[in-house]
């Protein structure tokens, strides 16, 4: 199984200072549902642009889109959240 490359493009309302926030992290995963199972176990975190608080993802909800994009995209963008060893 090959590893694939997501972005997430992501929004949500800062529950500190209630400003819209959004931005983009990208995740090296072999199956797309570890991408759901990171967020459930607290594994991202957000911070807040406006407030600089910060929010684990197990306590946060955001909207946005994941998309399919290349390992040249996700590994150069410095913003790589979760990179998945696999099943060992």
């Amino acid at each position: 199984m090959e590893k694939k490359y997501y972005r997430d493009d992501y929004f949500y309302i800062c529950p500190a200072c209630e400003k819209q926030v959004w931005g983009k992290m990208y995740f090296g995963v072999f199956e797309r549902s570890e991408i759901g199972a990171s967020k459930r176990a607290g594994l991202i975190t957000y911070r807040c642009s406006h407030s600089g608080c910060t929010f684990s993802s197990n306590h946060l909800l955001t909207n946005g889109e994941l998309v399919e994009v290349s390992a040249d995209e996700a590994l150069s963008s410095g913003r790589l959240v979760f990179d998945s060893k696999g099943s060992a």
